[in-house]
């Protein structure tokens, strides 16, 4: 226990200031997901390569391997043909984040990022913008499965899909720790 308190002789207080001391809140686990890292965290952003590489696989469920010591960019996306339709798709849907199965609660603070999206890939080419909350994850020191599950809340068309109201789509990354 730790407390602030003005310099007394320690002998003639010290049954005094014990009680008197309110408890410190004990340091929680580390938070599952932040709008920002610590400041003085080493952060992985994942390459436009490994992006690449995962959305030319197709599907919904990527791995991707992580360093053990640092914070994991995690950007909660949507991409369409312009800004203007991926913005206008991101009001038109909900989203919620797992890790492991759980659900997490999203963080305050988290800032709309827009980034041009251009893959080549064998079967053809993705070219389009991206807008995006940037989530962090702390350091995985374990294999991690976070999880972003949409609800489309109006009938959109991303410039290359139909995704009708109440159509669920979910994402899956695995995070594996680099040398496991």
């Amino acid at each position: 226990m730790r407390c602030t308190k003005n310099f007394v002789p320690l002998a003639v207080v010290a049954l005094l200031l014990v009680p008197a001391c309110a408890k410190q809140p004990e340091a929680g686990p580390a938070p599952d997901i932040a709008a920002a890292p610590p400041a003085d965290a080493q952060v992985h952003e994942f390459t436009m390569d490994e992006w690449r590489d995962a959305f030319c696989a197709g599907g919904t469920d990527w791995t991707f391997d992580v360093p053990t010591d640092a914070w994991i960019a995690m950007p909660v996306s949507w991409v369409a043909k312009d800004e203007a339709t991926a913005r206008a798709n991101w009001e038109g849907v909900t989203y919620r984040l797992t890790v492991d199965g759980r659900s997490l609660e999203v963080p305050e603070g988290l800032q709309l990022r827009v980034d041009s999206v251009h893959f080549e890939c064998p079967n053809g080419t993705i070219d389009g913008i991206g807008v995006s909350y940037m989530t962090y994850l702390p350091p995985v020191t374990a294999e991690r499965h976070f999880s972003v599950h949409y609800l489309v809340n109006d009938d959109l068309n991303d410039g290359w899909s139909d995704y009708p109201k109440g159509s669920e789509l979910t994402m899956n990354l695995t995070l594996r720790p680099q040398g496991t």
